[in-house]
């Protein structure tokens, strides 16, 4: 029982999430979930209480995998150096912000979402900035590390803005983020901004 339980919990979490990416934050119907899920609309408010607990734990699901797994990826499987590995995340958040803006926006709205699971994903961008830190410490320049945690959460911010508006970043900068070689050529302006003092190889190294 318990493991039909969780596969039924899990099966809505997942349709959760594919539902706030359709119809954003605001459209988003008990009904369109249930249906996405395969199951009838009252197993929301049995297995959860209610639509906004759904909403909250999907946004914290997806949270979990877009920007601290990934991290992770990036900084502890692939091999690479931590400036490079920096700039592997920001492109990796940036191209998936992309496929997802309404669910990229849904992340920092706060909109729908109550005190707790709000607090909840502060605290989980937190620690998320506390890790780039940690990676980043031993090998940025000194002068840029007294505000690492700013530079983060402006560079961070800037990556998931362009994420949720490519329309404006291109109408603005003539950057089309849709493209590889120029979406690759503004992670690298950002990074050469927020941390001048480096010079961030793409192979792996720092130079």
């Amino acid at each position: 029982m318990d493991a039909q339980r969780d596969a039924v919990r899990s099966r809505l979490v997942i349709a959760a999430i594919e539902c706030l990416e359709k119809e954003g934050m605001h459209g988003v119907r008990v009904r369109s979930i249930a249906r996405q899920a395969g199951v009838n609309a009252a197993a929301i408010n049995y297995y959860f209480g209610n639509k906004e607990t759904l909403i909250g734990l999907a946004l914290e699901q997806a949270l979990q995998e877009a920007f601290i797994n990934n991290s992770r990826q990036c900084f502890e499987q692939m091999g690479l150096a931590p400036l490079p590995a920096l700039r592997r995340y920001c492109l990796d958040t940036l191209e998936g912000g992309l496929r997802h803006p309404r669910l990229t926006k849904a992340f920092f709205s706060g909109s729908g979402i109550n005190e707790a699971k709000q607090i909840s994903m502060t605290r989980r961008f937190q620690t998320l900035i506390d890790y780039l830190q940690k990676h980043l410490h031993p090998v940025v320049a000194a002068k840029d590390r007294a505000d690492m945690p700013l530079r983060l959460m402006q560079l961070l911010g800037v990556v998931i803005f362009a994420a949720i508006d490519g329309a404006l970043v291109r109408a603005t900068t003539g950057i089309d983020l849709s493209n590889d070689d120029q979406r690759q050529r503004y992670i690298d302006l950002l990074l050469a901004r927020f941390f001048p003092s480096q010079n961030i190889g793409e192979k792996g190294e720092n130079r």
